[in-house]
């Protein structure tokens, strides 16, 4: 029940200022990742890639610490890189008055993953 209320008021501070909010995701360096995977070109494409690499690249890291026994860091987003990309996404979302859908998931996850590409330091593009 706490969860429940807890979320409505979010969601209601987040319509409040979602137009704000969206006006200064467009200047975070995560916003071209987030734009290129809703620009209606290729998106299902975009979108499977960017999972299909980030399970790969876990899944490498995991079998290496088996065999070595060292912790490797497969480099994908973690906790803060995912709410930060879907919570922008959520924020586009509002702001455009339109429902949430399986593609604004996929561009969050495209902006986690260019943050989390930031965080080890390789560039966008």
């Amino acid at each position: 029940m706490k969860l429940l209320i807890a979320s409505a008021a979010a969601t209601l501070c987040l319509s409040a200022c979602a137009a704000d909010l969206a006006q200064g995701y467009r200047s975070t360096p995560d916003y071209p990742a987030y734009a290129n995977a809703r620009d209606g070109h290729l998106d299902a494409v975009d979108c499977a890639t960017t999972l299909g690499l980030m399970g790969y690249a876990a899944s490498t890291a995991n079998d290496i610490s088996r065999q070595t026994g060292i912790d490797i860091d497969s480099g994908n987003p973690n906790r803060s890189d995912w709410i930060s990309g879907m919570v922008m996404s959520l924020v586009f979302a509002i702001a455009e008055m339109r429902e949430y859908t399986v593609a604004d998931a996929c561009a969050g996850a495209a902006a986690a993953d260019s943050s989390a590409n930031r965080r080890q330091g390789y560039l966008p593009y």
